[in-house]
């Protein structure tokens, strides 16, 4: 069963840039999961530029961009003081205008968040927390239906900030380094002539109700129980190897086989949909191990269909060679035995598994077996038999 992790939205908005199935996939999972996602990595890999053109095609999406850096305050995170409140002569107040922040917005994207102030860092994590800013008698509920964040720091970096940035990366459950998997000069040559496509900018290409019906669909996938046992396996696998993933991590997990089964218009999740957990921190080893195993299957099942097939071919050979033998007809016996011949090469060249071995050597040793007598069979038809009344020599 084939499985993408990509909307095909996605993929159209994002063609021009090389070496990007994994933020696309990444990506998707996010809009369509509602998880927050960091992009991380070295600079000029193009992070911000896809995601700029990823939200552009979302029609009458809101797209809030806030640039994080030391200069970064609550208030300009928050739209900013409202001054006719803290000008109030009677009760002046601190107050922020929310509805001019992200708050306000579809789709907020943080560049270099983490190079904001402690301080920013852990007032933003409470609101992302509590869905709403919490500024004394002031309440705002966030409207932003997912946070991209694009940073070149590394998690082990962010880690060593303290404990805010660290609480705060936990609200990114979706995270990916972008890089390529090699630089040589292939790589960018393909880049080059991506660049030089002439490009008028990303048309509109979903609307939001479109989104928001992904998200309802995913979150009534159904997952069934041996898929359910499969990723608790997996998860306490990654437990016990050290990996630390907090039970709201494990919830995403789930969210995020929801969000792969509904990608691929599926209402019951598969396991092929685990393989959508790899984005989570700790847990991309052991996806891929699931992707192998999956791959594995998939060649393992495609084989034994060409067996089958085969095996029918053999059983069909020899009611030719019984059929060709009763007519004792030389040229149907001698095609039965070159029939036979072939099958038997054919059943050479597929490459099976160790537990179809022993039925593909049946049908070898079959096929070897009526080639054999067809060819006999056919040489003794084709004997000339002495005429009546006349003696041999």
């Amino acid at each position: 069963m084939a499985t993408t992790l990509v909307l095909p939205w996605v993929a159209q908005a994002t063609q021009r840039f090389v070496a990007a199935e994994a933020m696309r996939e990444v990506l998707s999972l996010a809009i369509v999961s509602g998880k927050n996602v960091i992009l991380f990595g070295p600079g000029g890999h193009g992070k911000s530029e896809l995601i700029n053109d990823l939200l552009a095609a979302v029609t009458d999406g809101r797209t809030f961009v806030q640039s994080c850096g030391e200069g970064l305050d609550e208030s300009r995170l928050y739209g900013g003081i409202d001054l006719a409140k803290l000008n109030d002569g009677t009760a002046p107040v601190i107050q922020f205008n929310p509805e001019r922040s992200f708050l306000a917005a579809d789709f907020a994207v943080f560049e270099e968040l983490f190079d904001a102030p402690t301080s920013v860092l852990l007032s933003l994590k409470d609101t992302l927390t509590a869905r709403c800013l919490r500024n004394g008698a002031q309440k705002f509920e966030m409207q932003t239906s997912l946070l991209v964040s694009a940073t070149n720091k590394e998690p082990g970096e962010v880690a060593e900030m303290g404990a805010a940035a660290q609480a705060l990366i936990e609200r990114f459950p979706l995270q990916l380094r972008v890089a390529w998997e090699s630089y040589d000069a292939q790589d960018y040559l393909q880049m080059f002539r991506s660049i030089d496509t002439e490009r008028k900018g990303v048309k509109p290409l979903v609307i939001l109700a479109e989104i928001r019906a992904l998200r309802e669909k995913s979150a009534m996938v159904s997952v069934p129980e041996p898929v359910l046992r499969i990723l608790a396996e997996i998860i306490a696998a990654a437990v016990a190897s050290g990996v630390i993933i907090s039970p709201r991590t494990a919830v995403h997990a789930r969210d995020l086989v929801r969000a792969s089964a509904a990608i691929n218009n599926r209402a019951v999740a598969t396991k092929e949909d685990i393989v959508a957990i790899k984005y989570l921190p700790g847990c991309a080893e052991l996806a891929l191990k699931i992707s192998e195993e999956i791959e594995s299957a998939a060649k393992r099942a495609a084989a034994e269909g060409q067996l089958r097939e085969l095996e029918s071919a053999v059983a069909q050979v020899r009611q030719e060679f019984a059929e060709a033998r009763a007519s004792a007809s030389p040229i149907k016996l001698l095609q039965a035995a070159k029939r036979a011949a072939q099958l038997g090469d054919a059943l050479a060249k597929i490459a099976l598994t160790d537990n179809l071995a022993d039925r593909r050597k049946a049908a070898r040793e079959s096929v070897a077996k009526i080639a054999t007598e067809a060819a006999a069979a056919a040489l003794e038809a084709t004997r000339v038999e002495p005429a009546r009344g006349v003696k041999s020599a």
